[in-house]
């Protein structure tokens, strides 16, 4: 299965998203977006959207055309030949474990495209904090 494959199909993560709610929890709204490498540096392309509300998320398609029309708060830039890791992942619902580990390796990059104010008045920061992204730092 390519990456591609894997981000243009909502329905894959939709059950994932559900039992890890508790990652969303303290998202009052907001839109993470998950792209391929190759998409981003040469956009257009598939994209794939957390679209949070009150804590729920709920897994959407979308156009990816570049950094400023993303409209996302977060973007994970995934590495190309990460499908086989996240479909399983995704079978076994502990996307957040793949995730962490995947960012912690540099396979996958988060970008924060809202500032810290903006996201911490959203509700991100479990978030991040779950994602081993040490989103405060030690001079909060």
């Amino acid at each position: 299965m390519h990456l591609s494959a894997l981000l243009i199909n909502p329905f894959a993560w939709q059950a994932a998203l559900d039992g890890e709610e508790r990652f969303f929890a303290q998202i009052k709204e907001g839109k993470i977006g998950l792209v391929g490498k190759q998409t981003c540096a040469t956009p257009p392309g598939e994209m794939l959207v957390w679209e949070v509300v009150l804590g729920k998320a709920r897994a959407v398609s979308a156009r990816f055309r570049g950094w400023q029309a993303a409209g996302v708060e977060l973007l994970l830039v995934l590495e190309d030949n990460l499908a086989s890791d996240l479909h399983e992942a995704l079978a076994g619902k502990s996307i957040f474990a793949t995730f962490k580990k995947m960012i912690r390796l540099g396979r996958i990059n988060l970008f924060l495209l809202k500032t810290r104010d903006d996201l911490l008045a959203l509700g991100f920061e479990d978030f991040l904090e779950a994602l081993g992204v040490p989103f405060l730092g030690t001079c909060h």
